[in-house]
């Protein structure tokens, strides 16, 4: 039975991503030091999201370079002879599709062209850079004409430049670019590193920056660059995901409490009023601490009628805790209640977000004096 719970719970848990993930195009970012099972189970998870309907780009990098190096005409070669390979690997991989799918009809469709042409370096303080190029163009017409198909794009940073010659783009700075470009919703970038570099968090621009400046590794901390380049370009979302244990880009985006880091643009997490659509929400939210006896029982009609008293904090556009001020007298006592935060969600400090706004709302009603009503919540 607790396995059919958790179920459950876990399912209820992921179906507003999905819902959201629908017809949105995401970046991927991968890591070429990954060994061939965790490859060959990231591309399961790869085709799990496409039938889940998100629209997806692969970027496959070697080790995250920097671009800082010239590139002459022979390391070029070889950059071009690993990247085809690559490039072959991954094509074979996605064709398996999701190997658990009962209807084995379903093919993966992963395309690869030149979709992305590019400009070369040049000569910068007398130092001719060679091969290197970043992106001049893309065909976004024909990008967004094949995602809609349901194709997987799958690009190496081997891009055509306008001239026929060809160049390199090292491939985190293809997948900024791209992403930027095209408009995506989200970046992901999805790396080999030691256990103990990536924890389940979010970031803000200035956190990560603070990051980038204390980490001694430069692989993670062009990894982390790319990050922040992806957030000050206007790509929504960026998530750097450890790909080293099976199913951490699924449990990343597809769950609230994730696997890696994330830095957006936008808090995901936000203190607000309750819409009147989302009454339903909040009532499911407290019905479920009423048996425990840690809130008061409170019907629909008596939550619609004091809706103007609650405030809610939703993680990622989910209603995860609540709470009201309920203003009472002719002093204008106001009192604290009916706060109650998801059993997946305590101990992250949300209810004390929570209550930091419960408190400003009974100051802008000019409170003599604030209470709190609660059952086992002294501390």
């Amino acid at each position: 039975m607790k396995d059919v719970e958790s179920f459950v719970a876990s399912f209820i848990e992921s179906a507003p991503y999905v819902v959201r993930m629908r017809g949105s195009h995401w970046v991927f970012w991968i890591d070429q030091r990954l060994d061939q099972k965790r490859m060959a189970d990231l591309a399961e998870e790869i085709a799990i999201l496409r039938v889940l309907g998100a629209q997806l780009t692969l970027i496959l990098g070697g080790n995250p370079e920097d671009g800082s190096q010239p590139i002459p005409p022979e390391i070029q070669a070889k950059i071009d002879i690993e990247n085809g390979q690559a490039l072959r690997a991954w094509l074979n991989l996605l064709s398996r599709g999701w190997v658990g799918i009962p209807d084995r009809k379903f093919r993966l469709s992963a395309v690869s062209g030149n979709f992305v042409t590019g400009r070369r370096a040049g000569r910068i303080e007398g130092m001719d850079y060679g091969h290197l190029g970043s992106i001049r163009t893309v065909d976004k017409e024909r990008i967004d004409e094949l995602l809609r198909d349901g194709n997987v794009l799958v690009l190496t940073g081997s891009v055509p430049g306008v001239t026929g010659l060809p160049l390199v783009v090292p491939p985190l700075d293809l997948a900024v670019r791209y992403a930027e470009l095209t408009k995506a919703s989200k970046l992901v970038l999805v790396t080999k590193l030691h256990k103990g570099l990536i924890t389940p968090d979010e970031w803000t621009l200035a956190e990560l920056e603070g990051h980038i400046a204390k980490s001694t590794r430069k692989d993670f901390q062009t990894i982390l660059k790319a990050a922040a380049d992806g957030v000050r370009a206007g790509i929504g979302r960026v998530t750097v995901v450890e790909g080293r244990h099976r199913g951490a880009v699924l449990t990343e985006l597809l769950t609230p409490t994730g696997s890696g880091i994330l830095i957006s643009q936008l808090p995901t997490a936000e203190v607000a009023p309750v819409s009147p659509d989302e009454v339903s929400e909040l009532v499911a939210l407290v019905s479920r601490f009423e048996p425990e006896g840690n809130l008061a029982p409170r019907s629909r009609e008596l939550i619609e009628a004091a809706i103007g008293d609650f405030r809610v904090l939703k993680v990622d556009g989910r209603i995860v805790a609540c709470g009201a001020v309920r203003t009472f007298g002719e002093k204008r006592h106001c009192l604290i209640e009916s706060i109650a935060v998801q059993h997946d969600f305590q101990g992250q400090g949300l209810g004390a977000d929570l209550m930091q706004e419960l408190h400003r709302v009974a100051a802008d009603q000019r409170a003599a004096a604030v209470y709190v009503l609660t059952t086992g919540a002294e501390e």
